[in-house]
């Protein structure tokens, strides 16, 4: 779990966007950071969750299921 302890919540629409690639809310941003975390992720059977903190901030919870031996 990842926590970003800024002011700022962001808006629904972001949340729900920001793992699609190139995606971006900055500037010369490429939008490939998350998108290719979630593809990550789930290519190992996990997931990514984005979330607003209460009182400000986001967090970003990585799941992967439990089976990790080495085959």
């Amino acid at each position: 779990m990842i926590r970003d302890t800024s002011a700022q919540d962001r808006p629904e629409t972001v949340l729900s966007n920001a793992l699609l690639p190139f995606y971006s809310t900055k500037r010369g941003g490429t939008g490939v950071g998350l998108a290719l975390i979630r593809e990550i992720a789930e290519a190992h059977g996990g997931r990514v969750a984005l979330a607003n903190r209460p009182g400000g901030g986001l967090v970003v919870t990585i799941a992967l299921r439990g089976d990790h031996r080495l085959r």
